[in-house]
This record gives structure tokens, sequence and C-alpha cells, in this order.
């Protein structure tokens, strides 16, 4: 069978300790790339020996308390666009009058 880059993703890789460097975690990127190419994913159904539980409390580790922070603003942000600025074209500038334009002396 062929699959999403032909290797095996890991679901599991939320409560690892490498989950930031592991280069099987099936990430919501890596749903989405599959996804783009019409390809299946093969995953792990079962953790994998190289996977360690987190076992530090989030409370005790002020990077993932940072990372939680992040996370958990999943309130929808709707941007404006800004007006664009208004241009106006002055008609009395002329070529002559362009500095990066060189003019040869014949």
């Amino acid at each position: 069978m062929i699959c999403y880059k032909d290797q095996t993703f890991c679901p599991f890789y939320e409560d690892c300790v490498s989950k930031f460097k592991c280069g099987r975690a099936m990430t919501p990127t890596v749903v989405k790339a599959a996804a783009d190419f019409g390809l299946p994913i093969s995953r792990y159904s079962e953790k994998p020996s190289c996977h360690v539980l987190n076992e530090t409390p989030r409370s005790e580790d002020p990077f993932m308390d940072y990372i939680d922070s992040l996370i958990g603003k999943q309130e929808m942000v709707t941007l404006k666009p800004r007006p664009m600025p208004k241009y106006e074209l002055k008609s009395n500038i002329t070529h002559d009058d362009d500095p990066f334009i060189v003019h040869s002396e014949d």
C-alpha cells in the first residue's frame, strides 16, 4: 500500500516527552499534507517503543504553561483589512526629474 511519506506516524505524540522533536508525530500539518496529496496515513495502533510518557505536571513546567496559554486561546480571531492608502498621481513629474533614469547626452 502506498501511504504518505512511506512511513508510519504516531498519533500518541501529544503526551510524549519528544513531541516537539519527533519526526513521526502525526501533527495537523502532516494530516493536511497527506490530504493535499490524496494519500492515506500509516499510523501506529499502539504506543511505539520510543514513546516516553511526559510525567512532568504542566504547572511545574513553565515552557508547557506558555504553550498551554497559546493553545488555550481557541476563540476565532477576525482580522479586519486595513484601508489602502490613497495615492495621487502628480502629473507635473516628468522622466527628466526621475533620479533613477540615466539620461545620455548625445
